[in-house]
């Protein structure tokens, strides 16, 4: 056996988790701007709401309603985005679990009581 191979697996193990750990950051970030661009956008949609009701057809309310739908617009962008992190952080989850698998040395175990240990 290689006695190399083992320190690549284990630095292979290194990157895979230091990747999910990135991912895992974006994730949080991009949930926070989520959940931002959707209250904006909320928040924009009540105001060009109580606009229309209030009978208001003028520039203003015009400029209100058009930007409740860019800010709604933006608010799916990042549901989006935010989608596909969380796709690319599950993948390097799954990533980081099998290199560490790969990565863990074998040890030998104990065989029944009174018994020596079995050679590796």
């Amino acid at each position: 056996m290689n006695p190399g191979a083992g320190a690549g697996r284990r630095c292979a193990a290194d990157r895979a988790l230091s990747d999910w750990l990135e991912a895992e950051a974006l994730v949080a970030a991009l949930r926070r701007s989520a959940r931002a661009a959707a209250q904006r956008a909320a928040e924009r949609e009540r105001a060009a709401m109580m606009l229309r009701r209030s009978g208001r057809r003028d520039a203003y309310a015009l400029g209100a309603a058009d930007a409740a739908s860019v800010l709604a617009h933006r608010a799916a962008t990042e549901a989006r985005r935010l989608e596909e992190a969380l796709r690319l952080e599950a993948r390097l989850r799954e990533r980081a679990a099998a290199a560490r698998a790969a990565a863990a040395p074998i040890e030998p175990r104990p065989t029944a009581e009174g018994e020596p240990w079995p050679c590796a």
